[in-house]
């Protein structure tokens, strides 16, 4: 949950990126390597 919240502090959805209903727009499938990657960046 806190990697969801760090991604989700760059791009403007806290609650959305969390289920990965905001970033559904970004990778959708991809949502925990995203957030793994932008998490550890962050």
């Amino acid at each position: 949950m806190t990697d969801a919240v760090m991604v989700t502090e760059g791009t403007g959805r806290t609650r959305t990126a969390e289920r990965g209903d905001g970033s559904d727009e970004r990778q959708g499938e991809r949502i925990p390597d995203e957030q793994a990657a932008d998490g550890n960046s962050v």
